[in-house]
């Protein structure tokens, strides 16, 4: 199979793999809210954040450099191996030695126990990590997406399994180190198979790796403390409780962004980066890609904003009806956030992720000042504050990232947004109206499907035009005309 084969290949693969991990994780959501605490999502929460950003470290950057140089020998790989296993086992003992501290900054004894428990899958990713990296150098997506959708199921099940006999919130502990175990497991056990690892060490051999990996390192600070800044102030200032409720809400919204922007991204960056030089077909081009993001992404979101309360209701327990505020809240987050998230592939294209270096700078700035100000009142105003800060964003995003690389006006920047927030929220009084008349959960769905059937009728009747062009630019036949 060549290179273009295994591209294509891969692609299918992972558009698989992601669908069918996102389903299963509302699915597990949806099934564990039944067996545990509100509490306790937000305990793991927590934890887990603490692992993530310990990993950061861990890992040194390392994957850039793998993918980066083409002539890696043998002495180099076993070198990065025992580099990443060396920073693995000394980050796991602070995790251990720090915990204590931890649980008295957050004021929950159990954490003590949690994170040294959960920390342990820093040492399987120290172990596995490299050989998961190579399978990635050489574009063996479609192993590793079965991989995924394995072992995201054998942790599905057994979570469920220790959930429903009464673990509580260990079974969520257990069910990430089965996964993590298994994952790397597999890595591990593939990779010594075809990647000889010699009990050899010198660093002054991977240096360049350790060079390209501080920057990696750097930017990876930066993008995880974006990210995570809110889960770790919440936990902080209102309890796992409440944060468990945040965090539930957090991630579905992230559901729909992280799908989007992966398949749109991957076509994205390589059509920049051909036509960068053209600046009326970036200028096109990139309108016309936000367009696409904007069609598929306003309708999911403002959807989540008029059926709050019936999804919270198929998915979640009724302790957790609260989902439903933040859910309908930041749901506008998310079209912000697939808005920007989506430039981003101009920085990739043209090489300046320096821009994006600053901007992720100023951004976390502006969300801790957000949230530190939100949080002296109540959780409901930190998602207020968020939603504020996401409305900004869009406009200062624009003119650090968008008008220099592109010089796209403002104008221009909206109008992708226009058509499709015009429909979607054209159609929001009359089936928020309806959705209040109608309680039957089944009548609820039913107007659900209905919205989408209208949502994508208006654009059927009023921008066939741009359906056209939305199947021509994929290269897909169309018949609408």
């Amino acid at each position: 199979m060549d290179i273009r084969q295994k591209a294509v290949s891969g692609v299918k693969w992972q558009t698989v793999a992601l669908v069918y991990n996102t389903l299963l994780s509302i699915l597990k959501y949806s099934v564990l809210t039944r067996l545990l605490q509100k509490a306790d999502f937000g305990l793991v929460a927590i934890a887990l954040m603490i692992i993530s950003f310990t990993e950061i470290f861990s890992q040194l950057g390392m994957t850039i450099g793998i993918i980066h140089k083409q002539d890696i020998t043998d002495k180099q790989y076993s070198s990065i191996f025992w580099l990443n296993v060396i920073a693995s086992i000394i980050m796991f003992a602070l995790l251990w030695f720090c915990s204590p501290l931890l649980a008295s900054f957050y004021k929950e004894p159990e954490l003590g126990q949690i994170i040294p428990l959960l920390g342990i899958e820093v040492i399987f990713n120290g172990f596995g990590k490299m050989f998961q990296t190579v399978k990635t150098k050489e574009l063996e997506f479609g192993f590793l997406s079965k991989v995924s959708i394995i072992v995201s199921t054998i942790s599905f099940i057994i979570t469920f399994v220790t959930a429903w006999i009464g673990w509580g919130v260990y079974s969520l502990v257990i069910g990430q180190l089965v996964m993590v175990f298994i994952n790397q497991g597999i890595f591990v056990v593939k990779g010594i198979g075809q990647q000889k690892i010699l009990f050899y060490f010198n660093l002054k051999e991977i240096k360049d790796f350790v060079k390209i990996g501080s920057f990696q390192l750097g930017s990876a600070i930066l993008d995880f403390a974006s990210s995570k800044i809110d889960v770790f102030l919440i936990g902080r200032f209102f309890g796992m409780e409440d944060l468990g409720i945040y965090n539930i809400a957090k991630e579905l919204i992230l559901k729909p962004y992280g799908i989007i922007k992966s398949l749109i991204n991957s076509v994205a960056s390589s059509l920049f980066a051909k036509i960068q030089n053209d600046k009326y077909a970036v200028q096109n081009n990139f309108i016309k890609m936000s367009t696409i993001v904007c069609t598929v992404a306003v309708p999911i979101y403002i959807a989540m904003f008029v059926f709050a309360d019936t999804i919270v209701r198929i998915l979640y327990a009724p302790d957790f009806f609260e989902v439903s505020f933040f859910l309908r809240i930041m749901a506008f987050v998310g079209i912000a956030t697939c808005v920007t998230g989506f430039a981003s592939t101009l920085q990739i294209a043209y090489g300046r992720t320096d821009l994006g270096f600053k901007w992720t700078l100023i951004r976390i700035a502006m969300y801790t000042s957000i949230l530190l100000i939100s949080s002296r009142f109540s959780i409901n105003f930190v998602a207020y504050g968020q939603l504020f800060l996401s409305i900004i964003s869009l406009f200062i995003y624009w003119w650090m990232i968008v008008k220099p690389l592109s010089q796209i006006n403002l104008i221009s920047f909206l109008k992708s947004l226009k058509n499709s927030l015009s429909y979607a929220l054209l159609l929001t009084i009359p089936f928020v109206i309806l959705v209040s008349f109608v309680k039957n959960i089944y009548s609820q769905i039913v107007l659900g499907i209905l919205y989408f059937i209208f949502y994508f009728l208006c654009y059927y009747v009023f921008q066939r035009d741009f359906l056209n062009s939305l199947l021509n630019l994929f290269h897909i036949k169309n018949n609408y005309d």
